[in-house]
């Protein structure tokens, strides 16, 4: 990431309990899964339009 001078802009948070209070104030959500389909995760993020990036893994997105 250091080549794309992206340090300051991306956080990596682990794993976390309640991604609700985290995903409201999300410009993307990243679903890297690669074996889960359409995750809740995802139908949140849909739900307060943050644009999604995901793995192809199935699912009706």
């Amino acid at each position: 990431m250091s080549d794309a001078n992206l340090n300051e802009n991306i956080t990596l948070l682990g794993y976390r309990e309640n991604l609700y209070n985290y995903l409201k104030y999300s410009d993307c959500y990243i679903c890297s899964s690669k074996s889960e389909g359409l995750s809740t995760t995802v139908i949140e993020s849909i739900i307060l339009d943050i644009s999604i990036i995901s793995t192809d893994c199935g699912g009706w997105i």
